[in-house]
This record gives C-alpha cells, structure tokens and sequence, in this order.
C-alpha cells in the first residue's frame, strides 16, 4: 500500500522534495471565492529532483494546458502535490512512475497519455490523505 499526502499551497516545503503533482483547470463560483468545477489535466511526479523544478518545467503538457485555459474563459491552472508519505516497497524511480500511471488510470487527467487505458506497473493500492479533491481518495491497480 502506498499513502500518499495531498497538501494545499500552505505547505510549501514539500516544493522542496520529490513527489507527485496533479494541474488541474478550475472554475470559481459566482462570488470568485471557491473553486468549483474542477477537471483534472495532468498527473505527473518528480524523483531525483524537487517538484518545484519539474511543474516550471517547459514540457509538451504545458502547451496543451494553456490551449484548454484559453478555450474555456473563467478557467484558471491549480496544481496540487503530494508526497509519499507510506511505503511497503523501497521507494525508487520504478515506484514513482508506477504511482503515477496507477493516478492516471485511476483520475483519467486529459493530458496524460500513457496509463490512460492500460496499467502494467506492480499491484498497487494508493490511499490519498488530506485535501485531495478532486483526485480519487482511492487508486487501485494491477497488472
């Protein structure tokens, strides 16, 4: 089982570290204070690097999230991170990038293109804690 910790921007330090992000296109509601229709674009994680390095990464993903933000007005980017906070195997670039594709099948993001369809990572369980609406509470995959 793997646990992961979804955290709103007033935990900035897990910026600093590697770990998992979702950007997210979301509409507020009629008064600008919540956010509301939220859809989720893209799932993507950083090992053996910070998250902050990778989300002001230049990338194809980037282009096509600004295309989705420009044809629907009143959209606005989120991104949310988290990080694994529970692990019962080692944690190396093999599970991270078996997390991912178990989020993305799991939350089906627009923007991501593999594990969309098919997971053919480890059997795993994902059990999101904290403010991680409107990522699946729960992913489960295997191959």
């Amino acid at each position: 089982m793997q646990e992961l910790s979804m955290i709103g921007a007033s935990a900035l330090d897990y910026l600093d570290g590697p770990g998992f992000y979702a950007i997210l296109g979301a509409n507020r509601d009629v008064s600008g204070t919540f956010l509301v229709e939220m859809k989720v674009l893209y799932i993507g994680h950083a090992f053996g690097e910070s998250l902050r390095e990778e989300i002001s990464r230049e990338n194809a993903e980037n282009g096509r999230i600004a295309e989705f933000l420009n044809q629907n007005p009143g959209y606005e980017p989120v991104v949310m991170v988290g990080a694994v906070t529970h692990s019962d195997d080692s944690v190396d670039r093999g599970l991270f990038q078996d997390i991912q594709c178990c989020l993305v099948h799991a939350n089906q993001p627009s923007y991501n293109d593999g594990c969309r369809d098919a997971y053919t990572g480890r059997d795993i369980e994902i059990i999101n804690t904290g403010d991680f609406y409107p990522i699946e509470e729960q992913s489960v995959a295997s191959a």
